[in-house]
């Protein structure tokens, strides 16, 4: 007899049942009986006494320090500034790339908006670079500024040290153990 084609006309010995009075018809019928989802909410989560969407707006006003207002709120941090060093002492500076009337009234508008949330300042160094627009794929006329440093980048010295791959830092990491409780 195959204990879940049992039906309730089979006479079935179990012993310590603690409270199953029948075998289930399925294996899915056997666990829905152990994971009840109602009975785990009950039993866990506390009586709502309010709508979710009030706790919700309570908890967001709560900590809306934390959340940025726009995308140019995003924090700042003091840290030491970073030095690029270079191969040449020869300033790199190259003319602006050419814009229509538009294009270069957005690329004044991004800068402005850049100069008022602090990410750039203004700088009166003889390095100089090009700036164009990039349109994003999936927002239509959205665009974001972008710098052309290539130049820059063909007499930076390279770093000795440079980042290693991700395909072999995840290897290393395969038989790596994390620890919440160690100091």
């Amino acid at each position: 007899m195959n204990y879940y084609n049992a039906n309730n006309e089979d006479n079935i010995n179990v012993k310590n049942n603690k409270g199953l009075d029948q075998v289930p018809d399925s294996p899915e019928a056997d666990l829905k009986k152990l994971f009840n989802p109602a009975m785990v909410v009950e039993d866990t989560v506390p009586k709502q006494t309010s709508e979710p969407w009030e706790d919700l707006t309570q908890l967001l006003d709560k900590f809306q320090t934390i959340f940025s207002q726009n995308k140019y709120d995003v924090g700042c941090i003091n840290l030491e500034p970073q030095r690029i060093h270079l191969i040449s002492d020869l300033p790199i500076s190259l003319r602006p790339y050419r814009n229509s009337q538009q294009e270069s009234k957005e690329i004044q508008t991004q800068i402005e908006e850049l100069l008022k949330a602090g990410f750039i300042r203004p700088s009166h160094s003889p390095y100089a670079a090009p700036v164009t627009l990039a349109y994003k794929k999936d927002e239509g006329k959205r665009s974001r500024l972008c710098i052309d440093y290539r130049k820059l980048n063909e007499i930076t010295r390279k770093d000795s040290t440079p980042v290693p791959l991700i395909d072999f830092v995840i290897d290393n990491l395969t038989h790596a153990k994390f620890s919440l409780r160690s100091t």
